[in-house]
């Protein structure tokens, strides 16, 4: 039974609701919540996730495949909120972003360029997002993240993906603004129009990497945005981003060491 239709039951048994504590009401939709095993886990992702510094009150965002045509996606302004996620706030879709159970949020921004890599590659299931800070020093002076160390080597090129002028074509489309086919989980046009600029080109440095993301899961860094891996489950996909975050770390360390030794 999908959340919609259990919603519709709930209210409409207006006798039962008028008789129920809004407390069991709250419990009862817990427990026939779509997909509660799986919202649990991802709760519990996050809260390691920010002891690790991995999340901060930057942004981030993660999206989980959990079944065929089945999505998780962490709501918009998580971040704002300090990561105090309930399992109730994770959105349910399918692979072109339409709602299957959604609570008082909507998607995370970036969740456009999840849904295009999930579409593309049938064997990522797990897109994560993070403003970490060392990743984010390349992002902003649009550089690919460089080889620093041996553990992202294997991840190969891990490019920089350009957005140029991205406050100029939010004003632009507030100012003027015009009807954008978006996925129904997404919610901010002028913020869409960005993210599908972006996948043309996310396709130019990803086109025939999926033997690659078999292999080891895949990374890039959005232009003065943050960082994003991808790969067939979310611990691999977390393992890569820790890995991107200390070759940025140990590169920009290293430009230090260079730099006072050239003086």
């Amino acid at each position: 039974m999908e959340s919609r239709e259990i919603n519709e039951i709930i209210q409409s048994n207006i006798f039962l609701t008028a008789k129920w504590p809004i407390i069991l009401i709250n419990q009862l939709h817990i427990s026939i919540m779509l997909y509660k095993k799986e919202r649990f886990y991802l709760i519990k992702k996050i809260e390691k996730l920010v002891g690790m510094g991995l999340l901060n009150i930057e942004g981030g965002g993660i999206s989980i495949r959990v079944a065929p045509n089945r999505i998780l996606v962490t709501p918009t302004g998580s971040a704002f909120r300090l990561w105090e996620v309930k399992p109730g706030d994770i959105l349910v879709t399918d692979e072109r972003g339409k709602i299957i159970e959604r609570g008082k949020y909507f998607a995370v921004a970036e969740f456009p360029i999840a849904l295009h890599i999930f579409n593309k590659f049938k064997i990522c299931n797990s897109v994560f997002h993070t403003h970490g800070p060392f990743s984010l020093a390349y992002a902003s002076i649009r550089r690919k993240i460089p080889k620093s160390t041996h553990h992202v080597e294997v991840l190969g090129e891990i490019p920089c993906l350009r957005s140029p002028n991205e406050t100029k074509i939010k004003d632009k489309y507030l100012k003027n603004p015009y009807k954008v086919s978006m996925p129904e989980a997404v919610h901010r046009p002028e913020v869409y129009i960005i993210f599908k600029r972006l996948i043309k080109e996310f396709d130019r440095y990803f086109n025939g990497r999926g033997e690659e993301l078999k292999k080891h899961g895949l990374a890039f860094i959005v232009e003065k945005h943050g960082l994003f891996t991808f790969a067939k489950n979310l611990e691999e996909a977390i393992e890569n981003a820790a890995r991107v975050e200390a070759a940025a770390r140990t590169q920009l360390f290293a430009n230090l060491i260079n730099l006072k030794n050239s003086k």
